[in-house]
């Protein structure tokens, strides 16, 4: 790729502004209908995979939610009826699998963080 800065991107001297306009810009990045398809591809994957990141976290974090708030729920309800509810300690797993989902969610690095380290790097 040319190293092309954008119009008013650029201090050239001082007090002025360089570069090209994004049309132009445009024209040199993508100067073929090949790149465009390219471009559009990765975008593609990109916006796929984000959107898979995001739905795993998500369900992830409202399933252990659930778990654990249905439990801790459990719990109070079989302070009441202890003999009803005798086999509600057979499910005191799920609280466990619930917390264990939380840490795994709240370790899991966002997909901007992502993205930041990876520039950070130098890498494109």
């Amino acid at each position: 790729m040319p190293a092309v800065a954008p119009a008013g991107g650029a201090d050239l001297e001082a007090g002025k502004k360089g570069g090209v306009p994004l049309a132009t810009a445009a024209k040199i990045y993508f100067n073929s209908p090949a790149v465009v398809k390219q471009w559009l591809g990765h975008l593609d994957m990109a916006l796929k995979a984000e959107l898979l990141w995001f739905e795993l976290s998500s369900t992830i974090y409202w399933v252990s939610v659930l778990e654990v708030s249905l439990i801790t729920q459990m719990m109070w309800v079989w302070t009441t009826h202890t003999s009803d509810l005798s086999g509600l300690w057979i499910h005191i797993f799920h609280l466990f699998r619930g917390g264990c989902g939380l840490f795994i969610v709240f370790k899991l690095p966002n997909s901007h963080d992502l993205i930041k380290q990876k520039t950070a790097n130098g890498d494109d």
